[in-house]
């Protein structure tokens, strides 16, 4: 039985910027550096940068960019509106991959949705404040259970 449902930095829409797409076929290694500036928040690039692009480089690059590709196509304005379940929100308040406005933007379409955005958090919120990510998660389930 599903008693909830949380969102961790997503959207309605994810749009990808068309630039990754092209670094990624040409020049991997210049795409993970972009996208851990846009993944971290910048006080926590200097500890966590090295070992999301290790984590990167380590990944099927044709399955990143596949991934990457369904976020760009992705268009969940119709179905997030069925959502009946108490839901989470959450999104780090430095995501620069997917906003918090787009996290707002779930929230707003979904009937008694809770929402925390983390300080001094990017799109990697759970690796660069697992200790408030985890106590909303705790708190959200709590909640209901």
């Amino acid at each position: 039985m599903i008693n909830g449902v949380v969102s961790v930095g997503g959207g309605l829409k994810m749009p990808v910027n068309p630039a990754i797409f092209e670094l990624l076929k040409k020049d991997p290694e210049t795409a993970f550096e972009l996208m851990c500036k846009f993944s971290l928040a910048k006080e926590n690039r200097i500890k966590l940068a090295e070992p999301l692009k290790k984590s990167m480089a380590a990944a099927n690059i044709e399955a990143l960019y596949n991934d990457l590709v369904a976020c760009d196509k992705m268009d969940l304005t119709d179905k997030v509106k069925k959502v009946n379940l108490p839901s989470l929100i959450m999104c780090g308040e430095e995501d620069k991959m997917t906003p918090p406005q787009l996290s707002q933007d779930i929230a707003a379409n979904i009937k008694g949705s809770k929402t925390c955005f983390i300080k001094g958090a990017g799109h990697m919120v759970m690796m660069e404040r697992p200790e408030e990510f985890n106590n909303a998660l705790i708190t959200f389930a709590q909640s209901f259970s």
